[in-house]
């Protein structure tokens, strides 16, 4: 008989899978690769220059900034007391707000803006 082994003959479908991917453009392999990585989901889009990404994020604060904390539907006077390594902020309300002297952790900066 002529016929490979079933094992044998996944193995050659590989490596002809793996030929084909050589002849596409870098791009394209990049996407298959994405999606064949994570099924079900969207592939990432294309790096950019990371103009659109920098103007989306959040911004910064510093320990000791006077800030604004969002509370429900309110915007509350509070200050940083102090900046977390994961990017989240431990915030005091201050004086002025429903809970003065309150500590909240883990705040994200989402939820914080500079003091006008």
């Amino acid at each position: 008989s002529s016929a490979a082994p079933p094992a044998q003959a996944a193995d050659q479908e590989d490596e002809e899978d793996d030929e084909d991917d050589e002849d596409q453009p870098l791009a394209k392999r990049r996407k298959s690769a994405a999606v064949a990585a994570a099924p079900g989901s969207a592939a990432a889009p294309p790096p950019g220059n990371g103009t659109a990404a920098a103007a989306s994020a959040p911004a910064t604060f510093a320990e000791g900034q006077r800030v604004e904390l969002q509370c429900g539907g309110r915007w509350e006077p509070a200050s940083v007391a102090d900046v977390n390594e994961d990017g989240t902020y431990d915030v005091a309300l201050a004086a002025g707000a429903a809970d003065a002297g309150k500590m909240l952790s883990a705040v994200a900066a989402a939820r914080i803006r500079p003091r006008a």
